[in-house]
């Protein structure tokens, strides 16, 4: 089965912005200079990218990702919810505070003064 999944023509082709970031690195010569520092640190005589190869692996293991972060994702959502479903959840209770300063008044002697007037003595 694995084997018919790298040789069949959906995972043959990159998607298109992976090829032109591909091609624009070709062309601007960075991928020549990478291959060429490569020959120079290990002291080869030919060192060269397989771009398809490449291309294929890197499509295969961003499926493999997509598939497997779904599949961890599921897993983890049916542990939450059974956990929650044992201990009964965790409840937030928002309280909304005044952030106004109210004007504080009492009374005395049946009349009515606000805080900041000084009250009679």
């Amino acid at each position: 089965m694995f084997l018919r999944v790298l040789s069949s023509p959906q995972v043959r082709d990159p998607p298109v912005a992976v090829r032109i970031l591909w091609n624009t690195a070709e062309d601007a010569g960075t991928i020549q200079k990478v291959e060429s520092f490569i020959e120079d640190l290990f002291a080869l005589e030919v060192f060269e990218f397989d771009s398809e190869q490449i291309l294929r692996i890197f499509f295969l293991g961003g499926l493999i990702l997509v598939v497997g972060g779904t599949a961890i994702t599921v897993v983890l959502v049916v542990l939450f919810n059974l956990i929650s479903d044992l201990t009964g959840g965790v409840r937030f209770t928002m309280i909304e505070e005044e952030t106004a300063v109210r004007k504080r008044k009492f009374k005395s002697d049946d009349n009515i003064y606000e805080e900041r007037k000084n009250p009679p003595t």
